[in-house]
């Protein structure tokens, strides 16, 4: 495919894409999101907290280890070093306190509750990360994915001993594609397939707002899965479309 016909071709695929116009098309976007955070990070949510404890008290530790090994060897220079005794005393105070973070750290998690760590989830992962993302090669953006679930999350305890979460890039990458107006099948396959040229993914997931029987056979037995859009996402709607942006 030439520069120029490929250009033409993803000028179809999405930069003119009319269901990005439908406010229904981002709904289903958000609502896709959601789901798959459902599905993919709420069932780990203990097994994540848990990660990070451990990875807490590795690090904590470890950093102990070096504390002791520093002051044993500041301890041996107080004996002609009058500054050294002192900065002894300081270090052996920071083992003290990193050591009651140690004990602190399992009844820290323990006072932690799923709900909250669900808000810590949906703070990690905004739309704004993982909707219309550009699928590009070198320089050149090739479309916008619907959606590109390519990161998850991880918790992680500060020394205030606060339950955070950040994203880490794996290897589940999930391609969500949306289409609100009928099309093709033909057409659809062809667009992921050509996504795919272009980012790995382990799954492809399209949401359609209208009867699509060719599109679900043609996908029978591929990683491409089908879902119509019906009551659940109709309700999830309700409580979605409220304004919420304050005057400026």
């Amino acid at each position: 495919m030439t520069r120029s016909s490929q250009q033409t071709y993803i000028q179809r695929l999405g930069f003119q894409d009319q269901d990005r116009a439908n406010p229904r098309h981002g709904l289903a976007c958000e609502y896709l999101l959601d789901r798959l955070i459902e599905q993919n990070v709420f069932p780990n949510l203990q097994e994540l907290k848990a990660n990070a404890i451990k990875s807490f008290l590795n690090y904590k530790t470890e950093e102990i280890k070096d504390l002791n090994y520093k002051y044993k060897n500041l301890e041996y220079q107080s004996k002609w070093n009058a500054s050294a005794s002192e900065e002894a005393e300081h270090v052996i105070n920071t083992v003290n306190e990193q050591t009651l973070l140690l004990s602190r750290v399992h009844q820290a998690a323990e006072n932690i509750s799923e709900s909250e760590m669900k808000q810590i989830i949906h703070k990690t992962m905004p739309p704004s990360q993982f909707i219309s993302v550009p699928i590009t090669s070198g320089k050149f953006v090739n479309g916008f994915a619907d959606l590109l679930l390519n990161q998850s999350p991880y918790f992680y305890f500060d020394d205030d001993l606060s339950l955070k979460s950040d994203l880490r890039h794996n290897y589940l990458n999930i391609l969500g594609e949306i289409k609100i107006t009928p099309e093709p099948a033909e057409n659809v396959i062809q667009q992921i397939a050509f996504y795919r040229e272009f980012v790995n993914v382990s799954e492809v997931i399209i949401l359609i707002d209208y009867d699509a029987p060719q599109l679900k056979r043609m996908t029978e037995g591929s990683d491409i899965k089908v879902y119509r859009l019906g009551a659940k996402f109709d309700k999830w709607c309700s409580t979605k479309t409220q304004s919420i942006t304050e005057e400026f």
